[in-house]
């Protein structure tokens, strides 16, 4: 029986909403679906659509209950129907309105009910007004309860607007699902399950170009080496202005970069302006493009060190690892300076599939202790129950020996990385930078069909898709959950710029609603045997004198908010993070920039 499993690191009616503009109905087959203060009277087309919405947003709730880390939901169902109310309405004017709203309309629009403007008190449709209310305490006691109070939003929504019934339901269903449940626990719509897909295999069938928006469609930055669009001659600085006779102008990036996408052997026919040429026609197979997960290389400033970036943790993460290993220790010894010191840098990453996670860490734990199997990486309620990982790596040993390594965090490390870093951390690796978001959970994403249920159930053939969090993570041989507490870094990076509140101080797992909480044990108790500064005392970022003398690899830019103007800018900084990873590999306490001050004897990075 196929599975459709992909592994991540839950009456009475009540008065509702009330629309004072009567829709347009079809008097020869009117139906009444339910009797309450607002009746609403609709054809049959109507009825039937909010009968599979309700049914798909039932079972989509049954199923997540049934399989959730905490069991069925304890919230109530006026709750949870409020909030997917909420969210549907949220939606439908975000979506359709709020462009053309501010011109179209008064700022009686859209009203809010509390000062956060986060639960919406009326909403302008047109000429159609819907008044939200809130049901009474008790007044909902099941899911399809919770369907029903929705449905004259939605039939008035359909009509004014012209959004279908089921695809508001998908809004309503993620509004209580985000009410009730943890926050990587959400339904996926299919072009949102298609991505994810996408994000995960790390591959897809497109052309193979690097692209930004332009006026006049989509820019080509650049072709990448051994694609069809190489091959097809397509160069950097071309604009794509259609795709399959499909203007792009009027299109997002997003939807064009979709629209160019397709499986694999399939033909498309782009249109290309060059200069001042005339527009002319290529029609290219499309092939399988790989994303890169991690890129190695030698740094240029310290030549015997290979850093690694890991970006992401898809199917293709692993082999690029190794694939960049093999590449650049094999460069580096022709080249009379061998690698000595490695930088695994998991920076900004969020995460991703939990195989390539415990794979990663067997690779790097048993490099330096091969001698020593046991569990790497549990997983389920608690770290001594579930699956557990064990140590058996059998790959690429010799590259790994006598290596020094660190493992670069901060607070964009999420989920998977943390199960690398804090795998590591235990078998007595450094980590360095700033403590990671602190997601320490496993979402299990299951394919559903359009009436709600898992495709085995009822039909077969998959729509969209639920990510509900299944089980929590335990990284390493210490058992610690990182729920909420993160990695905690052996040295600690103190910035005196900008980053300070950005990169060290801004939102974690803990300050999500409803966030999961995983058994008395935490790896919060660790503390830093360093601490790794800006030696020169200043507020802002270096200035261009200094910035001059810093190698390219150091600089890192960021968009960040300037206060005077309100404007999203890009700024550089002294990447500070990779500087104290060097100097730290290189045995170095004091140089231009930095200085690394122990406050510990040193740890063994090869125990």
């Amino acid at each position: 029986m196929k599975r459709y499993f992909t592994r991540l690191a839950t009456g009475v009616m009540a008065a509702s909403i009330v629309s004072t503009a009567a829709l347009a109905q079809d008097t020869d087959a009117q139906t009444q679906i339910i009797t309450d203060s607002t009746p609403i009277v609709i054809d049959n087309a109507a009825s039937q659509a909010l009968r599979d919405a309700c049914l798909f947003y039932r079972n989509l709730l049954d199923v997540i209950d049934q399989r959730h880390f905490n069991g069925p939901t304890t919230t109530s169902h006026e709750d949870m129907a409020y909030a997917g109310l909420q969210n549907m309405l949220s939606d439908t004017y975000a979506e359709h309105f709020f462009d053309t709203a501010t011109r179209t309309f008064d700022e009686s629009v859209i009203t809010y009910n509390d000062a956060d403007e986060t639960d919406i008190d009326t909403l302008t449709l047109g000429n159609v007004v819907l008044d939200i209310e809130r049901p009474a305490a008790g007044s909902l006691s099941s899911y399809e309860d919770q369907c029903h109070y929705m449905q004259n939003a939605a039939v008035t929504i359909s009509g004014a607007v012209g959004t279908e019934i089921f695809s508001l339901y998908e809004s309503a269903v993620n509004g209580a699902i985000h009410e009730s449940r943890d926050p990587h626990t959400s339904y996926l719509p299919p072009v949102d399950a298609q991505a994810m897909r996408t994000s995960t295999n790390g591959s897809f069938g497109g052309l193979g170009v690097e692209v930004s928006k332009s006026p006049e469609g989509v820019l080509i930055n650049t072709p990448i080496e051994g694609t069809p669009a190489e091959e097809a001659g397509l160069q950097a600085g071309d604009i794509i202005i259609s795709a399959d006779g499909q203007p792009l102008q009027a299109l997002t990036l997003e939807e064009a970069v979709d629209l160019m996408r397709g499986p694999v052997g399939s033909d498309i026919t782009v249109t290309i302006q060059r200069g001042d040429d005339e527009p002319f026609d290529v029609t290219i197979t499309r092939g399988t493009i790989r994303m890169t997960a991690a890129d190695v290389e030698a740094l240029e400033s310290a030549p015997t060190i290979m850093h690694v970036d890991v970006e992401t943790f898809n199917r293709q993460t692993i082999a690029n690892i190794i694939d960049g290993f093999n590449d650049v220790y094999g460069y580096a010894r022709t080249a009379g300076k061998p690698i000595a010191s490695l930088i695994l840098d998991f920076r900004n990453n969020p995460g991703g599939l939990l195989t390539q996670a415990e794979r990663i860490s067997d690779l790097f734990v048993s490099a330096i202790d091969p001698s020593n199997p046991g569990p790497l990486v549990a997983t389920g309620k608690d770290a001594t129950q579930g699956i557990v990982f064990e140590d058996s790596f059998t790959g690429p040993q010799a590259i790994l020996d006598n290596l020094d390594i660190v493992i670069l965090t901060n607070r964009g490390s999420a989920s998977a990385s943390e199960i690398v870093a804090g795998t590591m951390q235990d078998a007595g690796f450094e980590v360095i930078g700033n403590r990671t978001f602190g997601k320490g959970s496993v979402q299990t994403v299951m394919s559903v069909t359009r009436s709600g249920s898992l495709p085995w159930i009822l039909d077969r053939t998959p729509y969209g898709s639920v990510k509900i969090t299944t089980e929590a993570f335990f990284p390493g041989r210490s058992g610690l959950s990182n729920q909420g507490s993160g990695i905690i870094p052996n040295v600690d990076v103190q910035y005196n710029d900008i980053r300070d509140e950005f990169d060290r101080d801004g939102m974690r797992e803990e300050d999500l609603p409803n966030t999961l909480h995983v058994g008395p044990l935490s790896r919060a108790g660790q503390t830093s045997d360093f601490i790794c500064s800006l030696k020169a005392e200043f507020t802002g970022a270096l200035d261009d004198q200094q910035m001059a003398l810093i190698p390219d690899e150091y600089e890192a830019t960021w968009r960040i908010r300037n206060e005077q103007t309100d404007q999203i800018e890009n700024q550089t900084f002294f990447d500070i993070d990779l500087h104290c990873a060097v100097m730290r590999l290189q045995g170095v306490d004091d140089t231009q920039y930095a200085t690394i001050t122990p406050t510990n004897p040193t740890p063994n990075p090869h125990p």
